[in-house]
């Protein structure tokens, strides 16, 4: 590796360790943590170029493990960034395991089998493809949770950010792809290093910079925040058609139609809703006002068949206004039903 390019690479893998203690010191926040373990792997993955030389083993191995975790911490921290009730899941370390077995035992089989060459060669592509699948998964979650993203600097940042990490992400997979670890031009190596320490210095300061909204720390405006003066008549507009009209019960209701039915421009009333009524996120709009509905009728005595019912909200079908039910009241419909 050309000198140049092995300090590109050993100045990243500081400047991403001091983020990560960054963010860990500032608090147990999900997102900051995320974010944090995000930095810590890209360290690692930096960390495998550089820590050949290395006669710690035990070093290496942890390194490695920061190596291979790269994907699940993209993943993961792109969830964090988008929703606003993020929390650490099972299915998260489940994830990180099946990722690890998979690089790992890649590896020893690899190592011991280097007289199978055809062999070695096509597993090699194995964690590249599940690599591929979850940055293809991360970007998927963050076109659609920006659609119901109701604070425009969160918006236009995550998707920015995303876009930038992820686009970086998947050119550095396609040079590992085409060229073995150890046979990569240098010139193309220094390329490789530079443009990673870019996005490590892009990524650090966009943290250091950037405010608890951005990032969508745990400041949730309140909901009881007054209505600027300039949106009053606009919620005055939009109360009617909720109350009145109802027209949450219309079946994929976007942000983009109610704001036509409304009249008005869709960053409007996204401005509206977000800085009148508190809201971050438009499905959660929404989906308090059907289970306000839901809870009254189910508390009725002729209570309509809980199928029925999501269907005649708008959610389409019975899994998502379960979902949509439960994380609202604590319950499930037909529980609620029955107490009631």
């Amino acid at each position: 590796m050309p000198a140049a390019a092995f300090y590109l690479k050993l100045s990243g893998v500081a400047v991403l360790l001091f983020i990560a203690t960054y963010l860990f010191g500032r608090g147990a926040a999900p997102r900051r943590i995320a974010s944090g373990l995000f930095a810590l792997s890209l360290a690692g993955y930096l960390g495998c170029q550089v820590c050949h030389p290395l006669p710690i083993a035990w070093l290496i191995v942890v390194i490695h493990i920061g190596c291979y975790s790269v994907p699940v911490a993209f993943y993961v921290m792109g969830e964090a960034l988008f929703k606003d009730n993020f929390c650490f899941q099972a299915k998260h370390l489940l994830l990180l395991l099946s990722v690890e077995f998979i690089n790992f035992g890649i590896f020893f089989f690899v190592q011991n089998h280097a007289g199978h060459t055809s062999l070695a060669s096509g597993l090699a592509f194995a964690p590249a493809c599940v690599s591929l699948a979850l940055i293809a998964v991360t970007f998927a979650n963050v076109v659609r949770g920006r659609v119901a993203d109701l604070v425009e600097i969160r918006r236009r940042f995550r998707l920015q950010f995303l876009t930038v990490t992820g686009a970086a992400m998947l050119l550095v997979l396609a040079k590992e792809v085409v060229y073995p670890p150890h046979d990569v031009p240098p010139l193309l190596d220094f390329i490789h290093a530079a443009a990673v320490l870019a996005l490590v210095w892009y990524f650090g300061l966009r943290l250091l910079r950037s405010g608890a909204d951005s990032f969508g720390e745990e400041t949730r405006e309140k909901k009881a925040t007054a209505p600027a003066a300039k949106y009053a008549p606009l919620l005055a507009k939009l109360d009617q058609a909720m109350t009145s009209e109802k027209i949450y019960m219309r079946e994929n209701l976007s942000i983009g139609r109610l704001a036509e039915h409304l009249g008005t421009r869709e960053y409007i009333l996204r401005r509206a809703i977000n800085s009148g009524l508190g809201y971050r996120n438009f499905n959660d709009f929404l989906n308090e006002a059907r289970i306000r509905e839901a809870q009254r009728l189910l508390s009725s005595d002729a209570a309509p068949a809980i199928l029925h019912l999501a269907m005649d909200l708008g959610f389409g079908s019975l899994a998502p206004f379960n979902r949509a039910f439960k994380e609202k009241t604590g319950v499930s419909p037909s529980e609620f039903r029955k107490k009631n």
